[in-house]
């Protein structure tokens, strides 16, 4: 054995003495190696060391490779100083990801096992980062908001952080809040910048380039709108329920809720407080604002076709009710128009200017039935005069004569009028006794209209019957109002009804998108 031992000794010193590299079972040891070992059925053995023997190492070369055999047992080296050592983990080849990939034959992962970041780095500049706690960042390395699992801060190369793109039957950008009580949304956008110079600024955009037109104003299964953004609701129960909800934060003037733009045409807005100093639920304005007239008001610009507000109903219109004044209408060429019978519950009053500048308040004449009223003076002729009624009285009033009533007054000294004859026409007046003066006289003629002696007007019969006041006070209801009872109203084919209407249905045709059901939506 010794003999053996020697015979080695001398082959190494005689490799070392001639070529500086020594050869183990070989006799033309690698040039580049300073040990070249050989063996088809044997390998080499490093020195196994527990973590505690390898940090008991004094001052171990930079370099310097051992197995250690407990916490994470594999092969270790300095890649520290011999006075700051740091034992860095060699790895393998089923736990190293290597550039090109790995061929996996099960899940593989990627990380750490201590409590320490992990950058990412390019160009010799970081990109991003995956923290110990599991948050990822792109473009920073900590949250900019506490409570960020995903991050992105943009730069000035690159101003978009994040976004969204897809060819395919999808969405470019998805979120979803499965459960929990947070107040934010699946998709949550904020604009924080006070920079100056800044306009149409928002916190969420939707911006709507396809050009194939929608085919139809509501969200179903086979036709819906082209929108730049949908508020959909997917739930049919429970109150307090929107599509899409605006509030305004600023107490400025000329700032709303939401608003809509016809191309600057026609403005209208929901919530407004306007640059009167007054809040209004909906305010429509436009392009009838003209520019350039001391008084803000002038003839609108040819052509406009822009109405202020719009309202086509089912058993109503729509109702208004003000706590103080009730509704307030001005027009140019005129200001209301009632195309259908007109009720009121009080006098109708007019409000006369007199010369002294002062308004005064006249009111109507009201009468049983619908009548037409004429009146006139007239001179006798040798005590006998025809007056002819105007042609569009006649034309008003009706045929007959026991819907018409003339009554005379002489102007003067006279024997006595009284009317001889009348017609559709007209009527003959003459003096008593066969008088032939030629005294002046005032008439009026009170003729039932015509079309309500054809037609005989009728009237809705609620609007007869006692409360019908308190009925329609209880529909229009402020809905804040959570203390008193609203009154519905409805049609139920035949007559007006004030009672509880038919439980509202579902509409099967209402297609709001959805992807996945909440149910199905799982975590790590």
């Amino acid at each position: 054995m010794r003999v053996q031992l020697l015979f080695l000794c001398l082959i190494i010193s005689t490799n070392v003495a001639f070529s500086q590299s020594v050869g183990i079972n070989t006799t033309t040891p690698d040039n580049s190696a300073q040990l070249d070992i050989v063996s088809t059925n044997r390998g080499l053995l490093i020195p196994r060391l527990t973590l505690a023997q390898r940090n008991a190492i004094a001052n171990p070369a930079t370099g310097l490779l051992i197995y250690q055999t407990d916490n994470q047992p594999d092969f270790y080296f300095n890649a520290g100083t011999s006075f700051n050592p740091s034992w860095v983990r060699q790895g393998t080849v089923n736990n190293t990801w290597a550039i090109g990939g790995n061929a996996l034959t099960a899940t593989g992962s990627f990380g750490t096992t201590s409590n320490n970041h992990i950058d990412i780095i390019t160009n010799n500049n970081l990109r991003g980062r995956f923290t110990s706690l599991g948050e990822f960042f792109i473009g920073a390395t900590n949250t900019a908001i506490p409570g960020d699992l995903f991050g992105v801060v943009s730069n000035a190369t690159f101003p978009f952080a994040v976004n969204g793109y897809s060819n395919f039957n999808g969405a470019g950008v998805y979120g979803v809040i499965s459960s929990g009580v947070t107040q934010f949304a699946g998709v949550q956008g904020e604009y924080q910048s006070n920079s100056a110079g800044i306009f149409s600024t928002a916190g969420v955009r939707g911006l709507n380039q396809s050009n194939v037109a929608g085919t139809g104003f509501r969200t179903q299964a086979n036709t819906g709108p082209r929108a730049g953004v949908i508020g959909n609701t997917t739930v049919s129960n429970g109150q307090y329920t929107f599509g899409v909800h605006g509030t305004m934060g600023s107490t400025d003037i000329r700032c709303g809720g939401v608003i809509g733009d016809d191309f600057g045409l026609a403005l209208g807005a929901l919530g407004y407080y306007a640059a009167n100093l007054v809040d209004y639920s909906v305010y429509g304005f436009g392009n009838a604002f003209q520019t350039g007239i001391a008084t803000g008001r002038g003839t609108p610009s040819a052509p406009n076709t822009h109405i202020g507000l719009g309202i086509y109903g089912g058993v109503m219109g729509g109702w208004i009710r003000g706590m103080v004044y009730g509704a307030h209408i001005n027009g140019g060429q005129y200001s209301l128009y009632v195309d259908g019978k007109t009720y009121t519950n009080e006098p109708i009053v007019e409000l006369v200017t007199t010369d002294n500048g002062k308004r005064t308040p006249v009111y109507a004449v009201t009468t049983m039935k619908p009548e037409i009223y004429l009146r006139g003076k007239a001179s006798l002729e040798n005590g006998a005069r025809y007056v002819a009624f105007d042609a569009s009285f006649s034309r008003m009033a009706s045929k007959n004569s026991d819907e018409l009533v003339i009554t005379v007054t002489p102007l003067g000294n006279s024997k006595g009028l009284y009317i001889a004859e009348q017609d559709a026409g007209g009527f003959w007046v003459k003096e008593n006794d066969n008088g032939q003066s030629n005294v002046s006289f005032s008439w009026i003629a009170v003729a039932t209209r015509a079309d309500e002696a054809a037609n005989k007007t009728t009237h809705a019969p609620e609007l007869l019957e006692p409360g019908f006041d308190q009925k329609m006070n209880k529909v229009m209801h402020n809905d804040n109002n959570t203390v008193d009872t609203p009154m519905s109203i409805w049609w139920d084919g035949t007559k007006i009804r004030f009672d509880k209407p038919p439980v509202k249905q579902p509409d099967t045709q209402y297609f709001p998108v959805q992807r996945i059901n909440k149910k199905q939506f799982g975590q790590l």
